[in-house]
Parts: structure tokens; C-alpha cells; sequence
């Protein structure tokens, strides 16, 4: 009934309940408070469809009733029809969904030298509509053992297979922390270091000339906790896009320069302890043909030394940031190839 003598409240609602659905009802009366607390459910589907499992569940299983709580009735069925899951569409194989889960991967990206994890914005977005888990990993940027011993931490609360991605001093990061963990996969490197056992990243630049860095950076001392003396490496301000971001536009370079992350010389100075990943593992590398950072020849060298697949892009130093589609891209190839 509907219009101004239509019967409202919950009595008028268990008395529809029961005219639509055969529902028989022990104490129409007293069963006020209930239907209440039933109507404030239904303002979210879920709720409502966890409401009707519990009393189909106490009725199947001969709970006895409160006074007015739905009577058990032996052919009435509130829960979901067969095939379907929460009355929301067929249901899926459990044990399908946790394999498929399982074979996808999660895809880490590490930052390097003067950046964070927000640079990745672009790639991240692009996995992440394509169904994959992106995390930007924040590399404390404080000595290659101790970073690289953080992110493998990270990596071992994870679980099903993973593929890093490093850019700059990240690609030395990935290539220590992923030894003796086997979910790892794939490496993927943009514009990054492979730096060898006991090999240094001031040793590859002097046998590669070019590098821009070392004129454009500023040290800053610093006490460590312990007492002990350091210093913080940053980019000057002024020569930051010429060194670091030749390809972005000013402004974009100028917001970089201001919110870069300091890079402890000890990070700097860094040696692999010991044998790299990526002289097991499958690599694959975007070689910024612009670099003024690593110069293009030594991105060459290291990958080819590493036998990693080499796609070229006309980039600077931070090709993630500059050519997010050519890193997305060769970050899809990877995960391709190794599924």
C-alpha cells in the first residue's frame, strides 16, 4: 500500500517481509528494536547481505529464537543463490584467484641520489591501471650495505614474485639486496649503477669521462648519531638541471633542486661486498643517451658487462621523470619475460 494510508514503520516492514517472502514471523510485536537495527543495515549492501547470512545461518543451524527473530523455516534460503558470491556475481575459484595472485608480481621501484619515491608518480600510475602492485621503496641514501640490507627486509615481508627497479645509485641498491631471495625475478635499471664486487662508482667515472657531478656537488657535514663526523652530498641548485634534469622544464627541475634528498658520501664511496644480482638474475636496462650524470658510455658498459637488454631513450639522467612511458614500457617487458 502506498500514499498517506499507507502503513509505515517496522511492523508494516516484517509485515511486507512476510507477505513478499513467506516469511513467518514469532512475535510480530516485540520485534520493534530488530527491525530497527535490520533498516540501519540496509544503507550498505554489504551489511545488508551479512544480515540475511547470519539469520539464514542461525536458521539452518536450529539456533533457537529470541521473541521476535525470524521462526526457522525449512525452505526459506536468505543467503546468497548457488554460484554466487555475497549476491554480488558467480563466484571464482578460490584457490584460481590466490595462483593468479600468486604469478603477478609486485613491482618495487627504488630512487637513487637527489630524489625520492614521488618521481615514479607516472610509472606507478601506469602499472597500477594495468592491475599491477606498484610500491616506491624511500631509499635512506645512507651507505650502500645498510640500504641495500633496508630494502631486503622490505622485500621479504612481501610475497609472490617481485621485480626491482633502480635508478642511479637504486640500481646498486637492488643488485645487493636481492641476492638469496628467490621471489625476485627480474631487475630493471633506468640510468642506474651496476656497480661490480669491490668496484666503486668514482672508480667507473674516471675511466668514463663526461660526468657532470662531481663539479656540481656541495658537501654539507654532519654528526651521526654516534658521534661520528659525515657529510651529506647535494647537487648545487643552480647547475641541478644542467647535471641532473636537462630535459625537464625549468620549473618542474627548480621544484627537484629544492626538494632533492641528501646523498651520504659514505653511499657514495660504496662498494658491493659481494657478488651482484645481476650476474644471476635477468636485467634489463633504459640507457639515457643524454645522461650528463653517468655518462652514456659507462651505462653501456655496465649493462653490457651485465648482459641486461638495452633499450635506448634521448634522456637525461632522470629518464623516469622525463620518459615515463619508455621506463613503463621496459618495466612490462621484463615482467613479460620472466612470467
Amino acid at each position: 500500500m502506498t500514499g498517506a494510508g499507507a502503513e509505515r514503520g517496522p511492523t508494516a516492514w516484517f509485515r511486507r517481509l512476510r507477505w513478499r517472502h513467506g516469511v513467518e514471523i514469532v512475535d510480530l510485536e516485540s520485534d520493534v528494536s530488530h527491525a530497527r537495527m535490520y533498516r540501519r543495515a540496509r544503507c550498505s549492501s554489504l551489511a545488508h547481505l551479512r544480515y540475511l547470512e547470519e539469520l539464514n545461518e542461525s536458521a539452518a543451524g536450529g539456533v533457537e529464537h529470541c521473541p521476535g527473530r525470524l521462526a526457522p523455516i525449512p525452505h526459506l534460503w536468505l543467503g546468497t543463490p548457488a554460484g554466487y558470491s555475497r549476491g554480488i556475481g558467480p563466484t571464482v575459484d578460490k584457490g584460481a584467484v590466490a595462483a593468479m595472485a600468486a604469478q603477478t608480481p609486485t613491482i618495487v621501484l627504488v630512487h637513487g641520489a637527489w630524489a625520492d619515491a614521488t618521481g615514479f608518480d607516472p610509472e606507478i600510475r601506469a602499472l597500477r591501471d594495468r592491475g599491477f602492485t606498484a610500491i616506491g621503496f624511500a631509499n635512506p641514501l645512507r651507505d650502500l650495505a645498510g640500504d641495500a640490507a633496508y630494502l631486503a627486509e622490505f622485500l621479504r615481508a612481501l610475497t609472490g614474485p617481485i621485480v626491482l627497479v633502480g635508478h642511479s645509485y637504486g640500481g646498486n641498491v637492488i643488485s645487493m639486496a636481492a641476492p638469496g631471495n628467490d621471489q625476485v625475478t627480474a631487475l630493471v635499471y633506468l640510468n642506474g649503477w651496476m656497480c661490480d664486487e669491490g668496484e666503486s662508482q668514482q672508480q667507473l667515472l674516471e675511466r668514463f669521462e663526461g660526468s657532470l657531478v662531481g663539479p656540481s656537488i656541495r658537501p654539507v657535514p654532519y654528526t651521526g648519531p654516534d658521534g661520528t663526523q659525515g657529510a651529506d652530498l647535494y647537487l648545487d641548485r643552480d647547475a641541478f638541471r644542467e647535471t641532473f634534469a636537462a630535459d625537464v622544464d625549468p620549473q618542474t627541475a627548480a621544484v627537484m633542486a629544492a626538494a632533492q634528498r641528501p646523498y651520504a658520501a659514505a653511499a657514495f664511496a660504496g662498494t658491493p661486498a659481494g657478488p651482484p644480482a645481476w650476474k644471476t638474475l635477468p636485467c634489463w636496462y633504459l640507457l639515457g643517451t643524454e645522461d650528463k650524470a653517468i655518462p652514456p658510455a659507462l651505462q653501456r658498459f655496465m649493462a653490457e658487462r651485465a648482459g641486461a637488454t638495452i633499450v635506448e631513450a634521448p634522456a637525461s639522467h632522470v629518464s623516469f621523470v622525463s620518459q615515463p612511458e619508455a621506463a613503463t614500457q621496459l618495466i612490462l617487458a621484463a615482467v613479460e619475460a620472466t612470467a
